[in-house]
């Protein structure tokens, strides 16, 4: 359970305040790299730093958790517009403070290039995983297109072996035909092979054949036109349905290349969110701790000169953080 700052203020004297100030700042950790890249604060630090932020602004009302923190005159009585003016010059003008804000700063600064350095290595390796991921789909796609080629190229070999083929067993067929007619001629006309005439009768039915052999003669080239284009018919629906699978698969490999790409995607943009919250957390946790640094300075100060000193002007942070720090505040809002 968290006491409101003035409450605490009023039970507690100003050696007690520093003491419980002291007490605060060494729960917030020194900023070191690897302070940083350790696990977010417990419930029972995050409760810690929301009763240190309690106490540094002096009241019970609500914490906006990413706003500066804001401060209160020291003393019990509140100070006029133009003691608190003074005061606050004091702060500014005074060596030990402007010393105490030169070293935030410059840790400021040591933080915002850390943070840009991390997330360039980040990047780098998104980078470098995209490009790996393109270069096994374009791998994939070269090694589809040419099973593909050669699975055409074999079938246009096949139809054409198949082709010659028939058209040999035609053209035997119509040679046998030709040499068939020719003895059937020769023994319906009454000659053999000498070209002499043998004794034997020439039937009605020897007369029908040859003249069936006639019309299969003469209807033979159509038939095995025929039956050529019917084979060449069958060879381009053979054909198409391969062209239609190959195409399907092709389809089915962009398909599965857009989704492979697409979770890479918004897994990276969960990992930058990720990143960016984390930073969202140590920002706020470096000014927590600059807020206890200043006050137990400025509570020193008045204790040791017996006059107030005003709180410092919060300090900025560059854009490109400030626009990350949006980015999270917008995700968390969706």
């Amino acid at each position: 359970m968290c006491l409101p700052g003035r409450v605490i203020k009023a039970v507690l004297s100003e050696d007690e305040q520093l003491q419980l100030l002291i007490t605060m700042r060494q729960q917030v950790p020194l900023w070191k790299d690897e302070a940083f890249n350790s696990k977010p604060f417990r419930l029972e630090e995050s409760n810690r730093i929301e009763a240190s932020e309690l106490i540094l602004q002096g009241g019970g009302e609500t914490i906006e958790a990413e706003s500066t923190l804001s401060d209160t005159p020291d003393a019990a009585a509140p100070l006029t517009a133009k003691h608190e003016t003074e005061a606050t010059q004091r702060s500014l003008e005074n060596d030990s403070l402007k010393h105490l804000r030169a070293q935030q700063v410059d840790e400021r600064d040591r933080h915002y290039e850390y943070q840009k350095d991390r997330e360039r290595l980040m990047r780098a390796r998104h980078d470098e995983e995209r490009k790996g991921v393109l270069n096994v789909h374009a791998r994939l796609e070269q090694g589809m297109q040419e099973r593909h080629s050669k699975a055409v190229n074999d079938l246009e070999d096949h139809h054409v072996s198949a082709e010659m083929e028939l058209r040999e067993n035609l053209d035997q067929q119509q040679r046998s035909c030709l040499v068939r007619l020719r003895h059937m001629e020769a023994y319906c006309h009454g000659m053999n092979d000498a070209g002499t005439l043998p004794s034997r009768t020439v039937t009605e039915r020897d007369i029908h054949e040859l003249q069936q052999q006639y019309k299969v003669r003469d209807g033979m080239e159509n038939v095995h036109q025929s039956r050529i284009n019917v084979l060449r018919e069958k060879q381009a629906q053979q054909l198409d349905a391969l062209n239609v699978k190959q195409k399907e698969e092709g389809e089915t490999l962009l398909v599965q290349s857009k989704l492979e790409f697409e979770m890479l995607e918004a897994r990276f943009a969960a990992e930058e969110a990720e990143f960016a919250a984390l930073y969202k957390e140590r920002r706020h946790r470096l000014e927590l701790r600059w807020a206890i640094d200043e006050k137990l300075a400025r509570l020193k100060l008045a204790k040791d000169q017996s006059t107030q000193f005003g709180a410092l002007p919060p300090i900025e942070w560059p854009r490109e953080i400030d626009h990350s720090l949006q980015i999270v505040d917008a995700l968390q809002q969706a």
